[in-house]
């Protein structure tokens, strides 16, 4: 069987085959414009959220005196965007990020003491912001930037 090889992004690739001659095909040939085409990913226009970090250890037990790295949930050091809080009691935030054992995101409650490095950011991915958009909010009543940086003063206002 003859083939046309093409680098791709997982190394090399058979792009088309075609019998040799006098030789049956196992294979029908395809066309190589069908195998390269690449499905064009919808283009979403980044939202601000405000974004912080897990924790890289944690102190637990009796007195503070074992460490874990990370929580439950999410590993240490693992990226988080903070879509909402619970207000009135002042330690609780409504997180999605990467699962730590299923790598999906996910939407959590988490202590904020638990997360640091509090920022505004842009993301970018799709399914973040499809999460936020079903978090109590629609497209197009999702909060700017301003009503983020208000959320994140009062945030960090918090008593620790």
């Amino acid at each position: 069987m003859g083939c046309t090889w093409s680098r791709g992004s997982r190394g090399f690739q058979c792009l088309a085959s075609s019998p040799r001659p006098g030789e049956p095909g196992r294979y029908p040939a395809t066309e190589v414009s069908a195998l390269t085409e690449i499905p064009e990913k919808p283009d979403v226009e980044p939202i601000w959220l405000i974004t912080a970090n897990v924790l890289h250890e944690l102190k637990c037990g009796e007195g503070g005196t074992e460490t874990r790295r990370g929580t439950k949930h999410f590993r240490g050091g693992a990226k988080v965007y903070i879509v909402g809080a619970h207000w009135g009691m002042c330690e609780s935030v409504i997180v999605i990020g990467h699962h730590r054992a299923s790598g999906r995101y996910v939407q959590l409650t988490i202590k904020k003491r638990y997360i640091e490095n509090l920022r505004m950011t842009l993301c970018y991915s799709p399914k973040v912001i499809e999460l936020v958009a079903t978090e109590s909010f629609t497209r197009d009543n999702i909060p700017d930037k301003a009503e983020w940086e208000r959320q994140l003063n009062v945030i960090n206002s918090w008593p620790e």
